[in-house]
């Protein structure tokens, strides 16, 4: 076979990978307004040396972590640029998918019956498995670039090695060698890497080599080399499992592996369904263990049947058996008996899909030549490449309207919630998510609702309706109670914050989120003392404790121990460099505090200009802080004109949100920024009177 004349360069040959990129495109266009999501915030935005390309430490994933080091570089946190990048990869792989193809279906293996076909069923190949709807997870989901890229690089360590063997002896050992070189790239990428240098090694068993005999004496050097490259990953391998199993991470439970391979059958048939009839997608499946073999007999049966057929077509080396292969060992990783923390994720039949699609492709049109045998009229293939074409547009369809989803964490989580009601996480983050947007009768809702079905309240008592670890439960019964009692603060019900709240912490006792809820709920209700000793509680190191902080400096500052809320305010300081707002009210505490040993003039200066400085001189509060600084080191003039450009922002702010109060009959006559103004007017009259500000005790 000389493949040089197979692969002239026709108009196909630029035209159909052209029409692959585009189809890409089209597909993902409305994606780039999509929001961070879940774990985006772990992976992405709240991992602090993402800011920096160098230094670039060897670390798990680190291949796909650089590339979000070269995005940030370049776009900062516009989103945008993510999902620039991974629909770059994505077409990128769709590429290399298509010459994989094309190029097997000119092996000996497919030859004469694929010669003038191939280009057009790699076409068909690269173009449904790139607007697949199935696929969105792993593109549109910007922290799923660690399976596309994994993909790509598996992809291409396939093709260098496939354009090794087609090379003459000049340009094979190069050709190999950029095969291992993406192979050990990809190592850095994710886990499911790990299984290139088998699928490698099937490929050149089914299409390539005469025997297994050939295999080890013309190729043993590279395949080895190959396995090789899986010490990269077998420390990283180790140390995951640990911090699944170990580590005691919340998100992750522990069950035996016979479960998990029970439940795996289900799964895999539910992935294979959404192959064909892609509908009702969902992000966070919540999957129910399975924990009697009775309850999987049909899905096992068929996840059996198809993995005997599989082995069957190696051992006789049957072409399309390759395929199969490739679905079984690519899910084998995170979709057999390894028990991970969620058992089906649709990211990972990013790959496998693939071998589904070219196994179809190719099966038509064999069905499709058999038929012309006895029929030759052309009907049957205008008809079949209509019916192809609305596949692909039907696909192209369902992937732009599941794009929709991601542009907002609110529509997510009530697309999970409507689509698996027993979605514990769903409901919790829905809820966080009405929070964040002031809707908290809508988040009220939500948690009674989470935990009526949890059976956690007083009224009716018993145990949970699911099948769910301890340590989970535990988080999101703490989690539950915590939000409801955000909602129920914000909404003026604090009495019954307070209890949910503490429900919160009989749960999870070292919960520092709940306890610092706790006591700004007991703040609001008066309870000044019993907040500070629910904030004192909170333990050094936890979470979110810079905000502990400033709660208790607020408190300090009420009670007049102004000397507890200055270095209240310096360990948010410590904690949180860049917080205006703790630099705000240190400066206000050190222009301002009646007691001389409090006061530092000349540090409150420096701290109200650079706070200034940072809001444009833009913030009324910063000014009046900045007023106050100059005040206190006797620059009245400088106090009284910055004090004057403060009250005309406050008045130009209060006379904007009169009009948007009028506008909707909600006008009253005194309003919070209305004692803003009056406060900085007689603090301008002191200035005035070359008096500096004191707060009164």
């Amino acid at each position: 076979m000389n493949i040089r004349q197979q692969l002239v360069t026709p108009v196909w040959k630029w035209l159909l990978p052209l029409l692959v990129v585009t189809a890409g495109i089209i597909v993902y266009s409305n994606s780039f307004s999509g929001v961070f999501l879940f774990d985006d915030y772990k992976t992405i935005i709240g991992v602090s040396s993402i800011r920096h390309v160098f230094p670039w430490a060897l670390t798990w994933r680190c291949i796909t972590d650089l590339t979000f080091k070269l995005t940030y570089a370049i776009g900062g946190w516009n989103v945008a640029y993510y999902h620039a990048g991974n629909i770059l990869i994505h077409i990128l792989a769709s590429l290399v998918l298509y010459g994989i193809v094309r190029r097997t279906l000119l092996m000996p293996a497919f030859f004469q019956k694929c010669e003038h076909a191939a280009p057009w069923l790699a076409f068909f190949t690269a173009v449904i498995w790139v607007v697949h709807p199935l696929q969105t997870e792993s593109v549109t989901y910007l922290c799923q670039r660690y399976e596309s890229m994994m993909g790509f690089f598996l992809l291409l360590t396939l093709y260098c090695f496939i354009r090794g063997i087609e090379s003459d002896s000049r340009y094979k050992r190069l050709w190999h060698d950029l095969s291992l070189a993406a192979c050990i790239l990809g190592m850095g990428t994710k886990e499911v890497m790990v299984t290139a240098p088998v699928i490698v090694l099937l490929y050149d068993y089914f299409y390539v080599a005469g025997s297994v005999k050939e295999i080890i004496h013309l190729r043993w050097r590279f395949h080895l080399a190959m396995f090789c490259s899986l010490g990269v990953l077998f420390m990283t391998i180790f140390r995951t499992y640990l911090d699944f199993t170990v580590g005691g991470s919340i998100m992750f439970t522990r069950m035996s592996s016979w479960t998990y391979l029970l439940t795996e059958a289900e799964v895999i048939v539910h992935y294979l369904w959404l192959v064909f009839i892609p509908y009702s997608l969902c992000f966070d499946y919540s999957w129910p263990p399975v924990e009697s073999v009775l309850n999987v007999i049909p899905q096992g049966g068929l996840i059996l049947g198809l993995l005997v057929l599989t082995i069957w077509a190696i051992l006789q080396r049957k072409a399309l058996g390759f395929p199969f292969a490739w679905f079984f060992v690519i899910l084998a990783p995170t979709s057999s008996f390894m028990p991970l923390g969620d058992m089906a994720f649709e990211h990972r039949m990013y790959l496998p899909l693939a071998g589904i699609v070219v196994f179809m492709v190719v099966s038509c049109y064999y069905g499709l030549q058999k038929i012309q045998l006895y029929n030759k009229r052309h009907f049957l293939t205008i008809a079949s490449l209509i019916t192809v074409s609305m596949v692909i547009i039907f696909f192209g369809i369902l992937t732009i309207r599941r794009n929709t989803v991601y542009q907002s964490s609110e529509i997510m989580w009530r697309d999970i919630v409507k689509k698996r009601p027993q979605s514990i996480r769903a409901a919790t983050n829905l809820a966080r998510e009405l929070l964040h947007t002031e809707r908290n009768s809508e988040a009220e809702q939500v948690l009674r609702a989470l935990l009526r079905k949890l059976d956690i309240t007083d009224r009716t008592g018993g145990t949970s309706a699911y099948v769910i670890a301890p340590s989970i439960l535990m988080h999101y019964l703490s989690s539950a109670h915590d939000r409801l009692g955000i909602a129920l603060l914000c909404s003026g019900k604090t009495g019954e914050a307070v209890l949910h709240f503490k429900k919160a912490l009989e749960v999870r006792r070292n919960d520092g989120f709940a306890r610092h809820n706790l006591g700004l709920a007991l703040l609001i209700s008066g309870k000044t003392n019993q907040a500070l000793f629910e904030l004192e509680q909170v333990q050094v190191g936890d979470e979110g404790q810079e905000r502990t902080h400033a709660l208790k400096a607020l408190i300090f500052t009420k009670q007049g121990k102004f000397a507890d809320a200055v270095q209240s305010y310096r360990k948010v300081l410590e904690i949180d460099p860049s917080s205006l707002s703790a630099r705000c009210e240190l400066a206000w505490i050190l222009a301002t505090s009646p007691d001389d040993k409090n006061r530092n003039g000349i540090e409150a200066l420096k701290l109200a200009r650079e706070i200034c400085d940072s809001t444009l001189h833009a913030s009324y509060h910063a000014l009046d802080v900045l007023a106050a600084a100059y005040a206190d080191n006797g620059r009245f003039e400088d106090a009284k004109r910055t004090a004057e450009k403060a009250k005309a922002i406050a008045m130009q702010k209060m006379l904007s949100e009169k009009d948007n109060k009028m506008s909707v009959g909600l006008f009253q006559k005194e309003d919070k920024i209305e004692v803003v103004v009056q406060g900085i007017e007689n603090r301008i009259k002191l200035y005035e009177q070359r008096k500096p500000y004191r707060i009164s005790r």
